[in-house]
């Protein structure tokens, strides 16, 4: 493509347009798109059915403060910890993604300050599944649901439009 201008020398310069994405590196790129889409939903669907467990049948039993961790972000300080417990002779902790990722509890600085590992903690858990479980204060709504809502819409579409782009170049 011709852009018309002149160049400090006089000679004509052109100006190229972009080049295409090569397809291996499309299809990639289409794959990570997908694989950030499905573990939104995914999240976002253990958020809701721990919300919903944890509402209806649940039980309260003490927990032990195995840790405690001070995260700095940019929303400012994060007062964490990590407890076990156990029910019916089964040791349990805190989990996301159905059971297959630990995760730390946030609490208020003043619960945070009062509790050292080894100290007790009351948390309730669903009856029927005991890895949907909480403190019992947890009033802290760390789970980012909007963002992951947000997420999956962003990224599933560019999949799917990358996906329908893709087509189309094939058949031509």
């Amino acid at each position: 493509m011709d852009s018309g201008k002149t160049g400090s020398n006089g000679e004509q310069t052109t100006i190229n347009a972009a080049k295409p994405m090569p397809r291996g590196m499309l299809i990639v790129l289409i794959f990570a798109f997908y694989a950030i889409a499905f573990y939104s939903a995914l999240s976002i669907l253990d958020v809701i059915s721990t919300n919903i467990l944890l509402t209806v049948n649940t039980s309260e039993t003490d927990a032990l403060v195995t840790a405690k961790t001070l995260e700095q972000g940019k929303s400012g300080k994060k007062y964490k910890i990590e407890y076990t417990f156990t029910v019916n002779g089964t040791d349990y902790s805190r989990r996301v993604l159905f059971g297959l990722l630990p995760k730390k509890s946030a609490l208020p600085k003043e619960s945070y300050d009062s509790l050292n590992a080894g100290d007790s903690i009351k948390i309730i858990y669903a009856r029927g599944n005991p890895r949907y479980n909480k403190p019992a204060n947890d009033h802290i709504n760390d789970n980012r649901l909007f963002l992951r809502i947000i997420t999956l819409l962003v990224f599933g579409f560019m999949a799917l439009n990358e996906t329908k782009n893709l087509a189309k170049k094939k058949q031509s």
